[in-house]
């Protein structure tokens, strides 16, 4: 329902994608009739092209009769990814406005429009109508499940998948409380009491994002932009304590190259697992993740503190660089969504946290070390390894 919010009568630039679906083909469908045209033009927030590309594909399945037939229809459906029986069958009834066994490309796109151009309002009243299935002009909570539950078909891969018990009880009391607050109406939940109830359910939830300027937003921020801070010091310690590393582990030049390709190969890999993980669990349980990641390869970095156990600084190198360079797109994305009018502002901040602690981590790991150093010079490189652990 909100998603309609965006892309309302009100706000033409926010379009939804209809690139990927069957009902809109990419190539410029044939002539509509003029009268058509123009009516759905004025009734409906289609472009022109749009509303030839709908009428090609309906003319498409239905051949020369110019209509859809019900088994066409649910072609046309089943290509679209709709494949729940029972929500094809709704889907025809709200298209053949005139029960006429036929749907017309007319009727088809008067039809889609609530649903993919429609103001908040609008998409209300589609659901409404799609839900109300006896034609008694109001809705019950089986009505809903009925529905719901095919809808929840058309997004899942496995057909098994339905509505839970609890998705079903707490359906069931949304309906008895909208029920119970149109008592004035006879405790009906008709068409104007469920669009009023979906127009206060968003004015609650609000349609601006989050003020980037709030205590509580820069708080979130802060400590966000806080993980690049020990990512950024237990990356370029090798680099800042070049000459400490040389006689920590016995090493030459080559070994500091070496060290360094332990962290690339582990950064070709670890993005791309983190981006497949992301799609599935959200940037923010996965940016978690990949921050421990950083974690455990700082305090391995810091635990090895001789020849011996050169080892488990390579293996430190490869868990740095395999979470370290899947913080900053998961950063990113994670407060790209929470606050999207500020993508490349989130952008900027965090490369300029990133790139500020690089060039700090230079200046600060040797004087740390090296105020450490009273007994041996490795007592100061294994603190200043164990300050980039703590940042971490």
């Amino acid at each position: 329902i909100k998603q309609g919010s965006s892309i309302s009568r009100n706000d033409q630039t926010k379009k939804m994608p209809t690139e990927n679906t069957a009902l809109l083909d990419a190539e410029a469908g044939p002539d509509v009739p003029p009268n058509e045209m123009r009516k759905l033009l004025k009734e409906t927030n289609f472009t022109e092209r749009e509303i030839e590309s709908y009428y090609k594909n309906a003319i498409t399945e239905g051949g020369s009769d110019l209509v859809l037939s019900r088994s066409e229809f649910a072609k046309l459906c089943y290509d679209s990814g709709i494949r729940g029986a029972g929500l094809m069958e709704r889907m025809w009834d709200f298209m053949d406005k005139n029960n006429d066994g036929n749907v017309t490309p007319f009727e088809l796109v008067k039809g889609l429009n609530p649903l993919l151009r429609g103001t908040r309002e609008q998409v209300a009243g589609f659901f409404f109508d799609l839900y109300e299935v006896d034609g008694d002009g109001e809705l019950s909570a089986a009505e809903i499940i009925s529905v719901y539950s095919d809808m929840i078909h058309v997004s899942k891969s496995d057909p098994g998948v339905g509505l839970t018990s609890a998705q079903k009880e707490r359906i069931v009391g949304w309906v008895d409380e909208q029920r119970e607050l149109n008592k004035d109406r006879g405790g009906k939940l008709d068409k104007d009491a469920f669009v009023q109830s979906v127009r206060s359910m968003a004015d609650e939830i609000g349609d601006k994002p989050p003020s980037l300027y709030s205590p509580r937003s820069l708080l979130f921020l802060f400590l966000t932009m806080w993980f690049e801070v020990g990512t950024s010091y237990t990356y370029f310690a090798v680099g800042a304590l070049a000459d400490r590393f040389k006689e920590r582990y016995d090493i030459t030049d080559a070994g500091i190259g070496q060290l360094t390709s332990a962290y690339f190969i582990a950064a070709i890999i670890g993005p791309f697992i983190a981006g497949v993980a992301m799609d599935s669990l959200g940037p923010g349980p996965v940016n978690m993740g990949a921050t421990f990641i950083v974690f455990l390869g700082a305090v391995a970095q810091a635990y090895s503190d001789g020849p011996d156990m050169y080892w488990l600084l390579v293996v430190g190198r490869l868990l740095v660089g395999f979470g370290g360079d899947a913080a900053p797109f998961l950063t990113v994305e994670m407060l790209g969504r929470i606050f999207p009018d500020y993508l490349g502002l989130m952008a900027g901040i965090r490369n300029l946290v990133q790139s500020t602690n690089g060039f700090l981590s230079f200046i600060l790991l040797p004087m740390w070390a090296a105020n450490h150093s009273q007994v041996t010079d490795n007592a100061g490189t294994t603190f200043a390894l164990w300050v980039c652990a703590v940042l971490s």
